[in-house]
C-alpha cells in the first residue's frame, strides 16, 4: 500500500516543478498520503543517491534537451534505486518534440527496480525563447496535470488490490537520438554588474564564482536559467550558434502542442 508520494524534479526554469507538483498533489489528495517535493535542480541536491521502497510512489520530471534527458542528469537518474517501487516519468519540453527522453527515463528506472506505471509529456515555455510555448504550463496544462494525477491514483489503487497492470508503452526510439554538440555557453555583456544571481541558479555550477563572464563550456547544459534570471539582461546566446537554433524554433515550432499521457 502506498503511503508516500515523492515528486522529484530537475527544473532550472521552474516549468517541470509546476507540472510535477500539480500531478503529485492531486494524486496524494486522492490517495490521502504524504506528498514530499524534492528538487534535484542544483548540483548540491544531487550529491546523494536516493533509494525508494515498495510503499512509495516516485514521480520524476526532467526537461528535454535536444530530445534527451540532460547529459548532466543521466548519471544521477541511473543512481536512483527502487524496490519494486511504482513510478511515473514526466518529460517537459519546449513545444518542439520530446523525441526519446520519455523512453530513456522509463528504461533507466525499469532497469533499477522501479515499476513505471504511467508517463506523460508536457509542454513548458522554451528555455531559449519565450516566443515558443509562451506562458506554459498554462491553466489548461495544469488542469490536464491534475486529471492525470487523479488517474495515477486510480492505477495505484488497482496495483494495491493486486490487479494485473498491462505493460506501459511510451513513444521513443532506441538507440536514442544522439546528443547535440556542446561547447557553447551564453555570452556576457559589459552591462554585467557581477551581482552573482546567475551563479546561484546555475544547476551545474558552470559559471565562474569570481567572474560571471567566464563559463565552463564542458559543464554548461544551455538550460538558460542564467539568461532568464539576469536582472540586467546581460547574458544571452545572441552571438553564438545557439541563436540559429532559436531562429529555427521561432519559425517552425509556434503551433501549440498538447500534453500526451500514457497509462
Amino acid at each position: 500500500m502506498i503511503n508516500k508520494i515523492v515528486s522529484m524534479y530537475f527544473s532550472p526554469t521552474s516549468t517541470s516543478e509546476k507540472i510535477t507538483k500539480a500531478i503529485s498533489r492531486e494524486a496524494a489528495t486522492a490517495l490521502n498520503v504524504e506528498n514530499l517535493n524534492m528538487s534535484i535542480t542544483h548540483l548540491r541536491d544531487r550529491q546523494e543517491a536516493k533509494s525508494f521502497g515498495e510503499n512509495e510512489l516516485l514521480v520524476l520530471a526532467i526537461p528535454v534537451y535536444a530530445g534527451r534527458i540532460p547529459d548532466a542528469l543521466e548519471g544521477y537518474v541511473q543512481s536512483l534505486k527502487g524496490n519494486n517501487t511504482p513510478a511515473v516519468v514526466i518529460s517537459v519540453y519546449g513545444n518542439r518534440d520530446y523525441d526519446d527522453a520519455l523512453l530513456e527515463m522509463k528504461n533507466i528506472l525499469s532497469d533499477n527496480s522501479f515499476n513505471v506505471i504511467a508517463a506523460g509529456a508536457f509542454i513548458g515555455e522554451h528555455s531559449l525563447t519565450n516566443k515558443i510555448g509562451t506562458g506554459r504550463p498554462d491553466a489548461s496544462d495544469l488542469a490536464v496535470a491534475k486529471e492525470f494525477g487523479a488517474k495515477i491514483a486510480e492505477k495505484v489503487k488497482e496495483l494495491s488490490e493486486g490487479k494485473p497492470l498491462a505493460q506501459l508503452n511510451v513513444k521513443g526510439n532506441f538507440p536514442y537520438k544522439e546528443r547535440g554538440a556542446g561547447g557553447i555557453t551564453p555570452i556576457t555583456s559589459d552591462t554585467c554588474i557581477h551581482c552573482g544571481v546567475c551563479i546561484a541558479v546555475c544547476p551545474v555550477e558552470a559559471i565562474n564564482g569570481e567572474n560571471p563572464a567566464l563559463s565552463d563550456s564542458e559543464k554548461c547544459i544551455r538550460c538558460a536559467a542564467c539568461v532568464r534570471v539576469c536582472p540586467l539582461r546581460a547574458r544571452s546566446f545572441s552571438e553564438t550558434p545557439v541563436n540559429n537554433a532559436i531562429m529555427w524554433l521561432e519559425g517552425n515550432c509556434v503551433e501549440r502542442r498538447e500534453p500526451e499521457l500514457f497509462l
